[in-house]
């Protein structure tokens, strides 16, 4: 079945050059807290270590974490995402742009997506023409009240050469960027 309205699925890590998916608001917009954020890159893999209090109930942000129609708002580099339910969960392809040093390039990025009560995982698939050489995320939701941690943790390796020296932390203050973006755009959806 074809992600139409009303489908579920995350948006995934698009690039934890996302991944990349969440990373550093600045504090003090709506009532989002940061409590750790960790962007880090080890032998061409980056990491992201993300600890979060989001201003909305549970359910709600669960939902729009696995809403198709979502997707797009939660990360503005997506340009496209398609689900497509499987018997062991969904498989997720989406096309990300990423823009490094003025050099825009679109990266293909394939997910098997599986959910389970409050947690939801994402592990990169190896396609033909994927930007992406492997890749898993990890969301972990826990009600506090009215409001919901998110714990989320995250490790890709893109598929496409990086300048050394400069490239990396472009790369890591990028996604950082991109995350807290995201984190800010998930707020306001769960809460709308």
């Amino acid at each position: 079945r074809s992600a139409a309205a009303g489908t579920v699925m995350p948006r995934s890590l698009r690039c934890a050059v996302l991944l990349a998916l969440l990373g550093a608001a600045p504090l003090g917009v709506d009532a989002l807290e940061i409590n750790r954020l960790d962007v880090s890159r080890s032998e061409g893999v980056y990491q992201v270590q993300l600890d979060a209090l989001i201003d909305a109930l549970l359910p709600r942000v669960r939902a729009v974490l696995l809403d198709a129609s979502a997707m797009l708002q939660l990360d503005p580099s997506l340009k496209s995402a398609t689900a497509t339910e499987e018997a062991d969960g969904l498989r997720v392809q989406s096309e990300v742009e990423e823009c490094l040093f003025g050099l825009c390039r679109r990266l293909l990025h394939v997910q098997k997506v599986q959910a389970s009560g409050n947690s939801i995982h994402a592990q990169t698939l190896a396609v033909q023409g994927s930007g992406f050489r492997s890749g898993s995320a990890h969301w972990q939701l826990e009600a506090e009240g009215s409001r919901t941690r998110l714990i989320f943790t995250a490790d890709t390796e893109p598929n496409l050469w990086v300048p050394p020296l400069i490239g990396p932390p472009t790369v890591i203050r990028h996604m950082r960027e991109k995350a807290g973006q995201s984190l800010q755009n998930l707020e306001q959806l769960a809460r709308e």
